[in-house]
């Protein structure tokens, strides 16, 4: 028991401190300890995954440029993210994409955001949109930095969980 906790704390440790933040860029690439897996099964597990993260949702995803060494993935989440205009909130669907390289001991995730959309439709909105010249956050877009973080840090950690359990 006693080792289980202290598993389960260094994967909270280390999960914690590897977070991604969005910029007028878009978002740091991060790198995560690699389980104890071949690459072979590694990348087996991450189409695993793909096929249950998405089940049920409506907009298919697709795994593609897979080498013995990595892959990508592009996918939507519904309601990705949402800001505020005159007390009305808009939530926004998004199309991702993450590509994933493995190394022996560690593995790195790096995210973008392709496409915005409301509803069905694709606006012409990118992630450099929410920021001013200067780098900040347009003051009509304060929601979409966290709200955007929390989806896409909730993606990845579901990926990380999944590919550390199974």
């Amino acid at each position: 028991m006693k080792n289980v906790i202290i598993i389960i704390a260094l994967f909270l440790s280390v999960y914690s401190n590897a977070q991604f933040k969005l910029t007028p860029n878009g978002f740091n690439k991060v790198s995560f300890e690699k389980p104890l897996k071949t690459n072979e099964k590694f990348i087996e597990l991450a189409q695993s995954w793909a096929a249950s993260y998405n089940r049920g949702n409506d907009y298919p995803f697709e795994i593609y440029n897979q080498t013995d060494t990595s892959f990508d993935l592009d996918a939507s989440k519904l309601n990705a993210f949402y800001y505020r205009n005159r007390g009305e909130a808009f939530y926004h669907r998004i199309k991702y994409h993450m590509h994933v390289e493995i190394f022996e001991k560690t593995y790195t995730v790096s995210f973008y955001i392709k496409e915005i959309y409301t509803s069905n439709v694709l606006t012409e909105m990118t992630v450099n949109t929410f920021f001013a010249a200067d780098g900040r956050l347009k003051e009509e877009y304060l929601d979409v930095q966290p709200s955007l973080e929390q989806s896409v840090n909730s993606i990845v950690k579901s990926f990380i969980d999944y590919m550390a359990t199974y």
